[in-house]
């Protein structure tokens, strides 16, 4: 049945006042003021980038949020109930104590209660993992989650709310803490130190050149804004929220919903994927693979089976399975019949015209007499056995006939997803580790792995392990059978403790647990409303081909990111370093703010732009922060050094300031160009195009807007030079971090 999938996507106004509303723009926005008084217009040309990054923000971030509310609305299916002596039909959320409600097959019990009329056979995997149905006779309790597989019955609700065995399973959540995000702890991090610093600095830089003997007001805050603009990575957190949400949608294409804005990154980092059974590798249907008659009669016991599929009061997996398999209805005379249960494990109807046709486990039709040797070894071990018999007397009290004869077997499987095989081998193919952890019996979870994985396929029986026990066989064991909804957590917890980011798929009640512990959980569509609202990533088709697409969306995005974060955080570093120098020293800070304009907008904000679209399945590994430092600090480095050496230069005559701001704007150029080719590596046509574009823009600049732009070139040997010197010590630089960090 259908729940509530809640996005976590903002409402409209919190995304407008989030986009608009923050402090870097509240801080561009002075700087442009300040600008404009002092009559330095064409220096307040930076404000069309910061106007376009918040409009791109909004129109992304509502871009994303209407594919994925679209995705995320799913009908809730009211509840048939009896108050008052009145039948109505209501959501489940509106259930009282006392209320009567009615059940038939097919719908999920919506709270704890008793039977108090009727009978039906319940399948209760999704809270306890157990895949096989089991038999609820008049006055047995039913939980909340179970779903009713055959007969009817009228209910009596016994718990709501937090009372349900459901939701005391969902009370130990709040225990377990939400997983890091290390780009969003990246982000306050920089946000909090630029926020603490760019005010205090910027009015202490302010101060020193404007006491300046050779400097104007306006020189003063032209200098003084240009240190302040190359602080503000404003176009980084825009990144970050746009790839993501580039992301979201295209996975929400892919009928995957991704309902935390940090999904991939951990997905994409993922080294341990840990699987439910029962409704995440199989479908939760069996699948008819072939009878095995006595007499070599196939017709015989084909005509039998279809007479059990047309008749049967059953709507169990084991009857959908024949009556997929045999839908050719067989006219005969029905004397009664016998739904399955769980306690006898057979079912029967009784005809007029071929008898008793009885379907079930062999051991409960035959005792101690059930004969397996018409079977082989490998169909004994491979697949689930049904006995079909046959008997002319008729069945009393659900009690069998005597003179009962064997007419053949019945050999069924779990219904495989589809692109379940496939996808476990691209996880395996990928350096992903799989774990199988099922609440199910041992021998049939073994039996399902050894199908798909091959080999022996070892199951640990977690009913023969205490807790203590856990962390030692977690990480060594792939398949674990029998385990309890607290055991699934403690395996994923211990998984964690050993460094692994563990991604947890899983449909159920029982796996709420797991799912919350871990750092990146997965849930089909089709299994519990809870499971899905927890969960940081849906399946919205119950595809788990959709996978593999999410680990590479993941991939794409947090590589990309990394990359096009070392461009933002290069300027970040440049700018903080030499306004802290420039606070102190008697020399005018060399650029003016529409030269980072220009700057920024070819070396960091088109080259990111691009890099966000590109393909890159590279397994991400190590740290955030780390990797991006490891890219950005030589390039830092070599245009502090540059520039500061430039500096000192002009003071002794042999550069103008004129010339000395644009060898500056060079070298940051050519620096910045430098660290595109790094970060692009491997090159491909459209990064060479890109690389050109940055190239041919600045050549253009200088060539044909050097006014504008205050490129005044006096001496090209001299910039050609200094551009020389910068790959140098570039590259040494670079060298130098590469072998510190290994």
């Amino acid at each position: 049945m259908a729940g509530n999938i809640i996005s976590r996507i903002k409402p409209y106004k919190e995304i407008l006042f989030r986009n608009i509303f923050t402090l870097f723009n509240f801080v561009n926005l002075i700087i442009a003021i300040v600008l404009f008084k002092v009559g330095s217009v064409k220096n307040c040309l930076f404000m069309i980038v910061v106007i376009s990054n918040t409009l791109i923000g909004i129109v992304q971030e509502i871009r994303s949020k209407i594919v994925i509310d679209k995705l995320s609305i799913l009908n809730k299916t009211p509840v048939a109930v009896i108050r008052n002596g009145k039948s109505l039909e209501i959501d489940k959320e509106f259930l009282l104590k006392e209320d009567i409600v009615e059940l038939k097959s097919g719908c999920q019990i919506p709270n704890d209660c008793l039977i108090e009329e009727g009978e039906c056979e319940v399948n209760e995997s999704l809270v306890t993992g157990e895949s096989d149905s089991v038999y609820k006779p008049c006055g047995e309790k039913l939980l909340s989650g179970s779903f009713v597989v055959s007969g009817e019955c009228k209910c009596r609700v016994t718990a709501v709310g937090k009372e349900n065995y459901a939701n005391s399973l969902l009370g130990q959540i709040k225990y377990v803490k939400k997983p890091q995000s290390e780009i969003a702890a990246f982000i306050r991090r920089i946000i909090a130190v630029i926020s603490i610093c760019i005010i205090p600095f910027g009015l202490i830089l302010f101060y020193n050149q404007y006491n300046l003997s050779y400097t104007t007001l306006k020189t003063a805050v032209e200098s003084s804004s240009a240190a302040l603009i190359g602080m503000i990575p404003e176009g980084l957190v825009l990144l970050i929220s746009t790839v993501f949400a580039l992301g979201a949608i295209r996975l929400a294409k892919e009928n995957v919903l991704s309902q935390d804005l940090y999904a991939l990154e951990t997905l994409a980092k993922t080294d341990v994927l840990c699987l439910d059974k029962t409704g995440t590798i199989t479908t939760g249907e069996m699948k008819f693979e072939k009878v095995t008659p006595v007499d070599g009669n196939t017709e015989n016991i084909e005509k039998m089976l279809s007479i059990i599929a047309a008749y049967s009061m059953d709507g169990n997996s084991t009857i959908n399975a024949v009556k997929k398999a045999f839908p050719n209805k067989v006219d005969c005379n029905i004397i009664s019949k016998v739904p399955f249960s769980s306690e006898r494990k057979w079912s029967a109807v009784c005809t007029e015209e071929f008898g008793t046709i009885i379907m079930g486990a062999a051991e409960n039709i035959f005792g101690d007499n059930a004969d397996y040797s018409l079977l082989s070894e490998q169909d004994r071990e491979n697949y689930r056995i049904v006995c079909v018999a046959a008997a002319e007397g008729v069945i009393n009290d659900f009690k069998l006939p005597e003179n009962i004869k064997l007419t053949g077997y019945l050999l069924l499987s779990e219904e495989v997803r589809s692109h379940a095989a496939e996808t476990l081998k691209y996880f395996e193919s990928q350096g992903v580790s799989l774990k199988v952890i099922s609440g199910d019996n041992p021998v049939t979870v073994s039996k399902l792995c050894r199908s798909i994985f091959g080999g022996q396929c070892e199951c640990v029986d977690m009913s023969k392990v205490s807790d203590d026990e856990i962390p030692k066989i977690a990480e060594t064991n792939q398949i674990f059978g029998r385990a309890t909804p607290l055991q699934k957590k403690l395996i994923v917890k211990a998984l964690r403790a050993k460094g692994h980011t563990v991604g947890m798929v899983g449909d159920g009640i029982n796996d709420v647990l797991a799912l919350k512990e871990s750092d990146c959980s997965i849930a089909p569509a089709n299994g519990s409303p809870t499971s899905r609202n927890i969960s940081r990533l849906v399946l919205m088709d119950s595809d788990f081909g959709a996978l593999p697409y999410a680990v590479s969306e993941g991939r794409r995005s947090i590589n990309n990111l990394q990359n096009s974060a070392s461009l933002f955080l290069s300027k970040t570093i440049f700018s903080v370093i030499m306004t802290m120098i420039f606070m102190f020293v008697n020399y005018s800070y060399p650029f003016k703010p529409i030269q980072m304009t220009l700057i920024s907008a070819l070396t960091i904000g088109f080259p990111s732009f691009v890099l966000s679209f590109i393909k890159n399945n590279k397994r991400v590994s190590g740290n955030f922060l780390n990797n991006i430092i490891k890219n950005s600090f030589p390039a830092a480095l070599t245009n502090i050094t540059i520039i500061i050496a430039i500096v000192v230069l002009s003071e002794t005559g042999k550069l103008s300031g004129q010339n000395t701001a644009a060898v500056c704007a060079s070298v940051m150029a050519a620096v910045g160009i430098f660290l595109i080719i790094k970060v692009y590596r491997p090159l491909t046509p459209l990064k060479t195009f890109v690389i050109s574009v940055s190239i041919t823009g600045f050549m253009t600049a200088y060539l044909l807007f050097k006014d504008f732009f205050g490129l005044y070139i006096e001496s090209f040997d001299t910039v050609a030079i200094t551009v020389i010197i910068s790959a140098l010590l570039f590259n040494i630089l670079n060298l130098l971090f590469s072998r510190l960090k290994h």
